[in-house]
C-alpha cells in the first residue's frame, strides 16, 4: 500500500530492501553506482530465498511465495528426485501450451495461453508514460512527476507500480474488496496490505481526501525478474473518516513518507512483492 507516515502506521513492515540499498534517483546527483549496489543486494536477496548460491542477506523476502516453494522441496529428503519429476511435466505442459500458442488456439477453460497473451500486449511507449497519464482526478491519485528518460523497460515497471498504488490507494478509500489489490500485489506486500485493510475494515474506517506519489527511481535486473521503485507518498491530503462520516484521522498522519518498492516478475507480469520504508517527511 502507499506507504504511511512512519509514526502512524499500524503494520509491521518486513523489508526486503535494506534501506541503505535504496536505488539512486533516475535524475539529481546521487551516484549511479549506488543505485546499482542497492538494486544488486535486492537480487542476492531473491536468490537466496529460491536456493541459490549467494552470501547471506538480512534482507531476503521469505514470503514470496514461489521461493518459499522452492525452498521447502530442496530442504525435503526426496525433494530432488520429486522435483525432477515434476520439471518434467511441467515442461510437457509448457511445450503444449506453447504449441496452442502458436496455433492460436485457447486453453481447456478458455483463457489464452500465457505466451499468446505476452505477445499481443502492447509494450508501452516511454513518451506517454508521464505523471499526468498516470494520474485519475475521479478517485483523489496524483502522481506529481515521474524520472526522466525511462526506457520501454523501465516504464513497464513503473506502470505496474502505478496500478499497485492506485489499487492500494482505492482499497482503502471505497473499502470494497481486494481483488485489484491481490492482481498487482504479491509476497508479504500482499500479506502485510491484507492485514491492514482488515484492521481498517474491523474499525468501520476508510482513507477520504487525496493521496499523491512522487516517483523518484525505477531500476530493474531484467536477467533476475527483480525491480525497485523508490517513492514518496504525501498523505498530508489524507484523511481517516468511520463509516458515519467523523473525522479519526491520528496525530502525525498527515505527512509525507519515502519507501522503495521491490517488484518481481512473474506469470502476471511485475508485481510489488514488498516495501521498506525509508523516512518521514524526507520529501
Amino acid at each position: 500500500m502507499p506507504a504511511e507516515p512512519r509514526n502512524a502506521r499500524e503494520a509491521v513492515v518486513r523489508d526486503a530492501v535494506a534501506p541503505d540499498a535504496r536505488p539512486a534517483p533516475a535524475s539529481g546527483g546521487t551516484c549511479a553506482g549506488s543505485a546499482r549496489r542497492g538494486l544488486a543486494a535486492v537480487v542476492a536477496a531473491v536468490l537466496l530465498a529460491s536456493g541459490g548460491v549467494v552470501a547471506c542477506s538480512s534482507g531476503q523476502d521469505p514470503d514470496i511465495p514461489a521461493l518459499e516453494e522452492a525452498a521447502s522441496a530442496s530442504a525435503t529428503p526426496g525433494a530432488s528426485q520429486e522435483a525432477t519429476a515434476e520439471s518434467g511435466a511441467a515442461a510437457e505442459d509448457a511445450a503444449t501450451a506453447s504449441a496452442g500458442s502458436e496455433d492460436g488456439t485457447e486453453d481447456a477453460d478458455g483463457t489464452q495461453a500465457p505466451e499468446q497473451a505476452s505477445a499481443q500486449a502492447s509494450p508501452p511507449d516511454p513518451s506517454e508514460v508521464t505523471a499526468q497519464s498516470l494520474s485519475d482526478p475521479a478517485t483523489g491519485y496524483t502522481v506529481t512527476s515521474v524520472p526522466d528518460d525511462l526506457d520501454q523497460a523501465q516504464a513497464e515497471v513503473l506502470l505496474a507500480f502505478v496500478a499497485y498504488d492506485r489499487a492500494t490507494w482505492e482499497a482503502l478509500r471505497d473499502m470494497d474488496g481486494l481483488e485489484e489489490v491481490e492482481a498487482t500485489t504479491t509476497g508479504s506486500a500482499l500479506e502485510s496490505y491484507t492485514e491492514t485493510y482488515n484492521r481498517y475494515d474491523e474499525a468501520a474506517q476508510h482513507y477520504d481526501g487525496s493521496f499523491s506519489m512522487t516517483v523518484e527511481s525505477v531500476e530493474l535486473i531484467s536477467d533476475y525478474g527483480v525491480a525497485t521503485v523508490g517513492s514518496c507518498g504525501d498523505y498530508r491530503e489524507v484523511t481517516r473518516l468511520s463509516s458515519s462520516g467523523e473525522d479519526q484521522t491520528p496525530e502525525g498522519f498527515q505527512s509525507t513518507s519515502s519507501a522503495d518498492f521491490t517488484l518481481i516478475y512473474s506469470v502476471g507480469g511485475w508485481k510489488v512483492s514488498s516495501w521498506s520504508d525509508t523516512g518521514a517527511d524526507w520529501c
